[in-house]
């Protein structure tokens, strides 16, 4: 009997194919959520830090309160505009995990499938032996009586 050979294999390695794409695109859109993230950190401390000196200058340096006020107003629009870029990070990477999840299923029923043709190829194998065995054994038995 020919050795097992799976007929949908050209599928199942696309499949893996795909699911291996999946992994980069959620590794790489994870990758751009941490960097929002940190950049988003940065911009608190930088803000804070800001207040701190802002509330240290005395009252009579208006040019200088005018200066920290309109880059304290910068820095917020700055940290408004990263928030908004981490939460559309962040629904990249939950659609990117769903599409893995996904590709990693359709991968899994294929390898199911494979692994349950392979067994029942062995099985039949071995089933086909069996008879030659008993008929060889048959045989044998006839002759001699």
């Amino acid at each position: 009997m020919p050795p097992f050979r799976f007929s949908l294999e050209q599928v199942l390695s696309y499949r893996t194919q795909l699911e291996q794409q999946a992994r980069v695109e959620l590794a790489r859109v994870e990758q751009e959520r941490l960097r929002e993230e940190q950049r988003a950190e940065n911009l608190r401390a930088m803000l804070d830090e800001q207040e701190r000196s802002l509330a240290a200058l005395a009252p009579d340096k208006t040019g200088e309160r005018w200066l920290a006020e309109n880059f304290i107003k910068g820095l917020r629009t700055d940290l408004s505009v990263t928030a908004q870029r981490v939460r559309n990070w962040t629904v990249a990477a939950e659609a990117a995990r769903t599409e893995l999840i996904h590709r990693s299923k359709d991968k899994k029923t294929l390898e199911k499938l494979k692994a349950t043709q392979a067994e029942n190829h062995a099985r039949e194998e071995q089933r086909r032996e069996q008879r030659e065995y008993d008929e060889t054994a048959s045989l044998r038995y006839k002759a001699s009586h």
